[in-house]
């Protein structure tokens, strides 16, 4: 009987190491922006989250200052807010700021880089700043989004 257990054993270890197929999946993405219009992140920022710090002295939340790349050759560009730019903490939520080249973005679209700029590659600041608290205590994520236009070119 000692002697039936131990093929028994190692045909059930062997079936374990059986050849599986393993699939995996990768999301690649790639965006290439037309030469005549575009508004890209300086040195990819917008691809990781920006984090407003806190601040424990002064109870603020530091702003995210970054660049933006841009290029219009049909005229200004013009950019706006699709939504109220604010975190959230649950039912908390601090609401945000966000500054372009200086002028502050809001639901209707205004001009960021203007018209004398056309045809010309240039750097733009981007300040996403927490509006006055005091805040409540808790982990805060949302998304700020962005349309940014220009004239179409006529055909």
């Amino acid at each position: 009987m000692k002697y039936l257990i131990i093929p028994f054993a190692m045909l059930a270890a062997g079936s374990v190491f059986a050849n599986q197929p393993l699939r995996k999946q990768v999301e690649v993405i790639a965006h290439i922006p037309a030469d005549s219009f575009y508004v890209v992140a300086e040195n990819g920022w917008d691809t990781r989250p920006q984090e407003l710090s806190y601040n424990v002295m002064t109870e603020t939340l530091r702003p995210v200052t970054q660049r933006l790349i841009a290029k219009s050759t049909t005229g200004a560009i013009e950019a706006r807010l699709e939504g109220p730019a604010q975190i959230n903490s649950g039912a908390d939520a601090i609401n945000l700021n966000v500054s372009i080249n200086g002028v502050d973005l809001e639901s209707t679209a205004k001009v960021v880089v203007p018209k004398s700029q056309q045809g010309n590659e240039v750097f733009i600041p981007i300040q996403i700043s927490a509006q006055a608290g005091p805040y409540a205590p808790g982990s805060y994520s949302g998304l700020v989004n962005m349309t940014f236009e220009t004239p179409l070119v006529a055909r």
